[in-house]
């Protein structure tokens, strides 16, 4: 799935509405059922994505991400191996967007 980016954005607009389209794009995907894409076990997400430059998602999109697969009981996995423990400001990168982690 695109992942938003407001320098390059991956649907080739200036990157205003990279949010708004990456959502779109995941939601048209994970909520159609003739759209030949099974829905997968889980979503594995970097809040902050840290290869090639820092690329933080939008928070806006965390949310709207995080409610999909709520509404959709799809498993969220948000990979923090290097942005969490405090390196964002926040333990958890996704705090800020406030997603809450599951109690196990």
């Amino acid at each position: 799935m695109p992942y938003p980016h407001a320098y390059r954005c991956p649907f080739g607009t200036d990157g205003a509405d990279s949010a708004g389209l990456a959502t779109a794009v995941f939601e048209g995907a994970m909520r159609d059922p003739e759209g030949g894409m099974n829905r997968p076990a889980a979503i594995i997400l970097q809040p902050v994505q840290g290869e090639g430059g820092v690329n933080p998602a939008p928070v806006e999109w965390l949310r709207q991400i995080r409610r999909t697969t709520h509404e959709l009981g799809i498993p969220l996995i948000l990979d923090e191996v290097q942005s969490g423990v405090g390196r964002t400001g926040t333990f958890y990168t996704f705090e800020k967007a406030g997603i809450r982690r599951p109690i196990l």
